[in-house]
């Protein structure tokens, strides 16, 4: 059993990794302040590397504090579990299901919050917005894998 959830967290953890690459192919509009501080030591993608070692420290701690404790939170993650020999059972069918319908709910009420918040948000969110566009790898990997391990081994268990 301990082995399984070492290799549970080792799925996870290299499932994390490829969504954190996927920030590699985003262009990160960067300060002047960090260029003039950065840019003469380090080559734009070099400082995108350095951006990523503080994300990289909390992966590892969600995931060794979640796959600790997930279990006793009630938490599941089945198709990993399955993958790993720690579940032999599950409905693929039901999982898919409640995340699709969770993704949309959830979809539809960020929706509406930046709807209902847009005229309070400052300028400058608006302008970050415009400068900052996440690629497709990005926005389903990072957003999809990695935030999600945040969540539910990290934050939730």
């Amino acid at each position: 059993m301990k082995r399984k959830k070492i290799l549970l967290a080792l799925v996870l953890f290299v499932l994390g990794l490829i969504g954190m690459a996927s920030i590699l192919t985003v262009d990160i509009p960067m300060p002047q302040e960090v260029l003039d501080t950065l840019g003469d030591k380090f080559s734009p993608f070099q400082i995108k590397l350095l951006t990523l070692i503080n994300p990289i420290v909390l992966l590892i701690l969600a995931i060794t504090i979640g796959t600790l404790l997930y279990q006793s939170a009630g938490l599941r993650v089945p198709f990993v579990e399955r993958l790993v020999g720690l579940s032999s059972q599950h409905n693929s069918r039901t999982v898919i299901f409640s995340g699709i319908v969770g993704g949309l709910i959830a979809g539809a009420c960020i929706s509406i919050i930046a709807i209902v918040f847009k005229s309070i948000t400052p300028h400058e969110f608006s302008e970050l917005g415009k400068s900052y566009q996440p690629t497709l790898a990005a926005r389903f990997l990072y957003a999809g894998i990695v935030e999600e391990l945040f969540m539910r081994f990290g934050l939730m268990t």
